[in-house]
């Protein structure tokens, strides 16, 4: 039986905004992305999906049709 929530990696959720590791863990750091830290120690750095959304859409820069 396959897992029906998925919480994606530190390296799955860089690859698909497609931003390195360490840029990511910057926005850790100083709280631009949520995460849900598991395991002992809390070592390992999961993210909720609507995290990776809400920060995907704060960073949305819109386009101007007049700069094309």
């Amino acid at each position: 039986m396959q897992n029906a929530y998925h919480l994606p990696t530190r390296r799955e959720v860089a690859k698909a905004l497609r931003v390195s590791t360490r840029t990511l863990d910057r926005a850790i750091k100083i709280g631009e992305i949520g995460c849900v830290r598991m395991g002992a120690n809390r070592g390992r750095i999961l993210f909720r999906p609507c995290d990776v959304e809400n920060y995907a859409t704060r960073r949305f820069v819109p386009v101007d049709p007049a700069a094309i």
